[in-house]
């Protein structure tokens, strides 16, 4: 996937003599307990690539991480979901209720996952909308405009399920260890492993690595936080182009290099001099 985007990049860089590497990390390796795949890019101006570092910090797991940061900080009282999870969403009162767990319990023992896939995988869809009908028959999401109930949801689920369909999961999401890539959907559903509510929009800018004193100005701008590149994993790379600019970087024989820094491999390389790769397509003759 995206073969063709990095064969326009290398011919770019070729025609203006230039030579190309990507390199593909996780956030997680940068530091930061978010599990965030991305792919940098870079043409050097010379004939050849340098080796990239491979890079490894050490990280905090996810609720050591949100310990970190003090009471005083800003941005604590923002939220994209108030108040709490099982007033929110009544499935998961329903799910504590049945498990007999605080949600720290349930939450420990849960580890990672959404409420719609643990009533599924337990097969409790029916008892819920059983629970629903007697507890809260009309209620739905407080936060969105739609008249759909919970019940609704849960059968809309039920039917999807049954004719192996997949379905728009917008339940708690629940994570242990690492949170994952902070993307839209994961800002408004994502739990937080301790205390009965969804994130703050200071601990997400924490997920991003970013400082203390930075901010936004309202919720409606919490995707710009999401459109970002954590800090850590920004600044190993910028490191990687310091030392280039430098002179500090182990040059290669290679005009065209693919590293991988989540397995510590070089998945492609092209050394200088040589043929490129020929690509070959594959017909099946029936």
């Amino acid at each position: 996937m995206g073969e063709g985007v990095v064969d326009r990049l290398k011919s770019i860089g070729e025609k203006y003599g230039y030579s190309f590497s990507l390199i593909k990390t996780n956030t997680e390796l940068h530091g930061i307990p978010q599990r965030r795949m991305r792919t940098f890019y870079f043409f050097w101006n010379t004939p050849t690539v340098p080796m990239l570092s491979w890079k490894f910090r050490e990280k905090k797991n996810l609720i050591d991480y949100l310990n970190e940061i003090p009471e005083d900080a800003t941005h604590q009282d923002m939220f994209m979901v108030k108040g709490k999870v099982t007033d929110h969403f009544k499935p998961y009162e329903y799910v504590l209720e049945k498990e007999g767990l605080t949600h720290s319990e349930f939450s420990a023992k849960f580890k990672k996952g959404t409420i719609a896939q643990y009533l599924e995988k337990n097969e409790l869809i029916p008892d819920c909308i059983k629970w629903l009908e007697k507890h809260y028959p009309k209620r739905g999401f407080s936060n969105k405009k739609s008249t759909k109930t919970f019940i609704d949801m849960l059968e809309h689920q039920e039917y999807k399920t049954s004719q192996g369909l997949g379905y728009w999961d917008a339940s708690p999401h629940f994570f242990h260890d690492s949170f994952s890539a902070l993307i839209g959907r994961n800002m408004f559903n994502g739990v937080h492993p301790i205390e009965n509510r969804y994130l703050n929009v200071r601990e997400m800018l924490h997920l991003m690595g970013l400082p203390l004193d930075f901010g936004i100005e309202n919720p409606k701008q919490v995707n710009h936080i999401a459109q970002n590149v954590p800090v850590t994993t920004a600044m190993d790379m910028a490191d990687e182009v310091k030392k280039f600019c430098n002179g500090e970087a182990k040059m290669t024989n290679y005009t065209f290099l693919k590293q991988d820094n989540t397995s510590h491999k070089i998945i492609d390389s092209t050394e200088i001099g040589s043929e490129p790769k020929k690509k070959y397509k594959v017909k099946s003759i029936i």
